[in-house]
């Protein structure tokens, strides 16, 4: 079993975040769209976007890592996978899961930064859910 490397996945989230970025522009530009309001601010905007578009991109890795492939458009497009410790498939609570605790991994990167120290090439929202990113060879 051949794990992910850093180069691969990161390209990966790169094309995942443009796809989740689609969606997520369109939102702001019908919710912007009108003509603010005095007490408006881009700060309400944001406040009001980042949660959904978290929910979009929480959404969309768990449909799309639980799904047939395994993978995520962009981790497909990479040939990665995701996978149990063991080969098996994810259920999408576990692959939410996993994408809920991409949060923790953000702070200070410090959970990215675990790749870089072990075998299994595993964050924290990997290791957490008992997940790992392997080579698709198929």
């Amino acid at each position: 079993m051949t794990y992910g490397s850093f180069s691969s996945r990161f390209l990966a989230f790169a094309i995942d975040y443009l796809i989740i970025s689609i969606p997520l522009s369109i939102l702001w530009y019908i919710v912007s769209a009108p003509i603010p309001k005095p007490n408006f601010s881009i700060g309400n905007l944001v406040f009001f976007t980042t949660p959904i578009g978290w929910l979009i991109g929480v959404f969309y890795f768990g449909i799309m890592e639980s799904g047939v492939k395994q993978a995520s458009i962009g981790k497909s497009t990479m040939g990665l996978k995701i996978t149990g410790k063991d080969g098996e498939r994810l259920s999408f609570r576990r692959a939410g899961a996993r994408s809920l605790n991409k949060v923790f991994s953000s702070i200070f990167l410090l959970g990215y930064l675990m790749l870089f120290f072990n075998k299994k090439n595993q964050t924290f929202h990997d290791w957490i859910t008992n997940s790992v990113i392997i080579e698709n060879k198929g």
